[in-house]
Order: structure tokens, then sequence, then C-alpha cells
């Protein structure tokens, strides 16, 4: 219906994630979901239909997840951008008892940062500067035991243990308590992803390119840039140790501005670094 994050695993299933809205409209009961689809067999093989509680009908913005095939886990980033306030928040999903628990719903951790706001190439976002968008960009490190994630309007990249996500019996203060805030980034990102080695990849928005963190150092990098790169938004994995990414030049669209008939540069595009390495998920 409405698909906007997915993954596929390493057993060539992907993992749907659909937000269910239209145009921005209200969601009824059952339409914002994750679907698990048999790539080889052509089939869906499990579907969870989110409650109310778990993403809200009108709030809810069901953005990306990152994928667990160790545990049957999923952990998922809502933005929350249909309320103002912004609704945002995690969702974590056990495959294996077919079960969600929302977290972290509303938080500083997963909402805007107050009075953020970003360029690229020298234009505000938005006109009126009043994009706020929550929890978007979420990976999972190459052993399981981390998720990271960060708000979209903001630069604070926040960390938390999976060991308390995988017991839904663990409290919500326990989970507050526990969320590590890793690092200050110097561009707020909308895409995240994290290779075999460790390293987590974060677009950098308003720089126009990649970011890196090294997984055993802890140390920020600038891993790619190109100045036609606007709004690098979804990272993922090819075969190849190659590293795509998707640039749309967002920031426009949602202006209006968006010129279709014949843009200086393509207003999308998906751009190969080749011999990065291999998705945390080949493991």
């Amino acid at each position: 219906k409405a698909v906007l994050g997915f993954e596929i695993d390493r057993n060539d299933v992907m993992w749907i994630l659909d937000q269910g809205h239209v145009a921005g409209g209200e969601n009824k009961p059952g339409d914002a979901k994750l679907v698990l689809w048999d790539i080889k067999a052509n089939k869906e093989i499990q579907r969870i239909n989110f409650s109310a509680e778990e993403a809200d009908l009108k709030c809810s913005f069901l953005n990306d997840l990152a994928v667990d095939n160790d545990t049957g886990f999923a952990y998922i980033a809502d933005s929350g951008i249909f309320c103002n306030p912004l609704h945002g928040g995690l969702i974590v999903y056990d495959s294996k008892a077919n079960k969600a628990r929302r977290i972290l719903d509303q938080h500083k951790f997963t909402n805007n940062e107050p009075h953020f706001f970003f360029n690229i190439d020298n234009r505000q976002v938005l006109k009126n500067g009043g994009m706020q968008t929550g929890a978007d960009g979420i990976a999972l490190s190459a052993d399981k035991d981390t998720v990271y994630w960060t708000n979209l309007t903001g630069n604070t990249l926040y960390s938390l243990d999976t060991d308390l996500l995988r017991d839904f019996e663990v409290s919500e203060t326990v989970i507050e308590n526990g969320v590590d805030v890793v690092t200050s980034l110097p561009s707020n990102t909308d895409g995240m992803t994290a290779d075999n080695k460790g390293n987590i990849y974060m677009t950098a928005l308003s720089l126009d390119g990649i970011m890196k963190l090294d997984g055993r150092t802890g140390q920020l990098s600038r891993f790619a840039h190109h100045p036609d790169m606007n709004w690098p938004d979804t990272l993922a994995w090819g075969p190849d140790g190659a590293l795509y990414v998707v640039s749309n030049h967002l920031h426009i669209w949602v202006d209006g501005d968006m010129n279709f008939k014949d843009p200086d540069i393509p207003n999308f595009r998906i751009w190969k670094i080749p011999g990065v390495g291999k998705s945390y998920t080949a493991e």
C-alpha cells in the first residue's frame, strides 16, 4: 500500500514495512503492517498488523527497519510526522512470537531536537523552516548486540543494547536509562546501515554524502561525498561488496519546486560505491 522501508535478509526473505498512509490520510486498523515475503517462493509467509498502540492511526510514519535473522527480531523507526508535536518512537518486533512492542514513545530520544534546522546547498529545509521528523535512520551492529538510530531533525546518534529490547518484560524506565548517546554528528541523517565488520554508515544530508562510524575505534569520518548527492536517503548492499545510495532531492520536492522537465542534475539517482564490504546480514 505505502511501503517506505524494506530489507532482504540472508534467507532471501523481504521484510516489507508498510506505513499505510496514502497522501497523509489517517490509517484504518490493519493499514500499518510488516509483511515477510519469501522471494524464491514468491509468497507471503508472515505478517503483523500493528495495533493503534503500536503505531498510532493518525500520527505514525513507519520509516525504516533493521532485521536480526539470528533471533528473529526486527527494530523499526517510527518518525511520527503526521502530528504536531511529533509522535516518534521505536517498535520492536518478535517474528517468532509474531508480537510487537512500542518503546520510547514521544520521547526526546525519538522526537525532533528543539530549534533544529538545516540547509542543503545553502537552501533552508523547508521554505518555512518547519520540517520536523523523529526516529528515522536505524541500523543493527554486526554482532546484533546494538541497535543505532537517529532523528532526522537532529544530529545525535543513539544506541540501545538489544538484549534489553528482546525481553518484552523489561520496563520502559530501564529502556530509557539504557539509551546511550553515542556521538553528535556533523550532519543529520536519513538512512543507515551496517557492514559485517562492525562499521555503521549514515547518509549526511547537509554534507551531500555518507558518514562512517568505525566499529573498532569509534572514530567518525566522511566516507563519501559528491556535490550532486542531494538528500542521500537509503543505503543498501550489493552482492559484489558495493554500497548503493539513493539520492532524491526530497527537500525540493516537498517545497513543490522540483523540476521534472529539464533539471540541471537528475532529480533521482542511485549511486554505487564499490569495494566497501558486506552487509551485516551476510553473517
